[in-house]
């Protein structure tokens, strides 16, 4: 390297040095505030419904602690579980069930047509 040559490290420090005296204009900052919400809200409005909902509920759901979120999964389950058993209980309730009478062993007898629970001497 030849000796008039500066060192990259001294580059950077002219560099900042020289940054320190600028500002930004008047009104810079209120512009970009306002920029910058413009820009998202014509993001937001090229998005779909499905996108958006998806966004909310996973910034919800990051929202709460490994607990929170484990709590809130077992309480989904949980209602989902009896929300299907009810819903079969009543499929169940609805069919029709044969009494002893209707019911017929291989041989075409009458099921418990013999049977009787007292045990005769």
């Amino acid at each position: 390297m030849k000796g008039n040559e500066a060192q990259p490290e001294d580059w950077a420090a002219r560099l900042i040095r020289l940054k320190r005296y600028e500002t930004p204009g008047e009104g810079y900052f209120e512009g970009f505030l306002e920029e910058l919400r413009e820009r998202q809200r014509s993001e937001a409005l090229r998005l779909s419904v499905v996108t958006l909902a998806k966004d909310r509920l996973l910034t919800w759901w990051r929202s709460f602690s490994l607990v929170g979120r484990m709590a809130t999964a077992a309480g989904l389950a949980t209602v989902v579980g009896v929300c299907c058993f009810l819903t079969a209980q009543d499929s169940f309730r609805d069919a029709e069930v044969p009494g002893p009478e209707n019911v017929s062993l291989s041989g075409g007898h009458p099921a418990l047509a013999g049977v009787t629970l007292v045990r005769e001497f």
